[in-house]
Formats: structure tokens, C-alpha cells, sequence
């Protein structure tokens, strides 16, 4: 959170600096020549050139300070929407995403194999990793899992799956009543 802050006063000051008159040629003489108007009418107020030249000073200070505390104001917006857009460019897109569920799709395929090697009698193929264990095996333990997606052809290492999605309430009377079993 410190740090948070120290990024906000920094980024504050900085943005002040940009608009105050030294930050470039042309902001300094028209505030300089501002600062020495307000000063000349105010010596003009009081006849006392130093303290003229002390309230112009203060004014000036005093705009630097609003406009700083202007910007801190408005500066944690400004960081969010710039963390917000970075995020954006973050994020994955469909075609990632898509490759990304892939890659997730084959690390559960490869620890059910795993899973396999360890419990059954495997064949020499599915050892080699030629192959894969039974599709109704697999789709028994990919249920068991919560995997919203089954497989519905093997052929060795390669497969392809369907995406399942929950019956509905109305799906589950209907097959239990033609199952002859209660509502699962």
C-alpha cells in the first residue's frame, strides 16, 4: 500500500512539474511574466516591493499546491485505467484460450493414463505411449472428475471429445423414468 502511494506522489509531482512555468521556455516566460504582473499590481497595492514580491511568490506556490493536490486526486483513476488496459493486453485471447483448454484437456488425459498404468493390466501399447486406455474407462474417470466433456473416438494417442453440459431437472425425470430408477 506504501508503495501504492509513493507511485501516486511521484506520478503527482511529476505531472505538477509538467505544468508548472519551468518546465518549458514558453510556460516560463508567460509565467514569469504572470508572476511579475501579479507582482506589480500588487506593489501597486502596497508600495513595498518585498512584499510584493513575497504574496507573489506565495500565489505561485499556492497554484503549484493545487494543482498537485489536483493531480493527486486524480491520479489513482488514471493508474487504474492504465492497469485496466494493461490487463486487457494480458488476458488471452478466444484462440489462446482455446489452446490453453487443449493443453489443460491433455494434462488430464495424461494423469488418467498415469492413473491407468498404475491400477489395470496395460497393454504394451498404452505403456509405450502408443496408445490410450479404453474410452469407457477414461469416460468413467473423466465424470468422476467433474470434466464437463467426454471422448468419443481414440485412435492411438489422438482422440476427440464432446462437450457435455448438466441436465436439466426435466432431462433427469424423463431418463429415470424410462431407466425405472429414482431422480439422480
Amino acid at each position: 500500500m506504501i508503495r501504492y502511494w509513493s507511485d501516486v506522489v511521484s506520478r503527482a509531482a511529476k505531472e505538477t512539474a509538467a505544468v508548472t512555468p519551468w518546465s518549458s521556455k514558453g510556460k516560463l516566460v508567460v509565467g514569469l511574466g504572470s508572476a511579475l504582473l501579479a507582482g506589480a499590481l500588487i506593489y501597486s497595492l502596497t508600495g513595498n516591493w518585498l512584499q510584493s514580491g513575497l504574496i507573489a511568490l506565495v500565489m505561485t506556490l499556492g497554484m503549484a499546491l493545487v494543482v498537485f493536490l489536483w493531480k493527486m486526486v486524480t491520479t489513482p483513476a488514471a493508474l487504474a485505467a492504465e492497469a485496466a488496459t494493461a490487463l486487457a493486453s494480458v488476458r488471452p485471447t478466444e484462440d489462446e484460450a482455446g489452446l490453453t483448454e487443449k493443453a489443460r484437456r491433455r494434462q488430464v488425459l495424461d494423469r488418467l493414463v498415469q492413473l491407468y498404468l498404475l491400477k489395470e493390466d496395460a497393454d504394451a501399447e498404452i505403456e509405450a505411449g502408443l496408445a490410450l486406455p479404453p474410452m469407457d474407462w477414461l469416460n468413467e474417470h473423466l465424470a468422476i472428475h467433474d470434466e464437463a466433456w467426454q471422448i468419443i473416438e481414440i485412435r492411438g494417442t489422438a482422440y476427440s471429445t464432446l462437450e457435455l453440459r448438466p441436465m436439466t431437472q426435466e432431462e433427469k425425470h424423463m431418463v429415470a423414468s424410462r431407466s425405472g430408477r429414482a431422480v439422480f
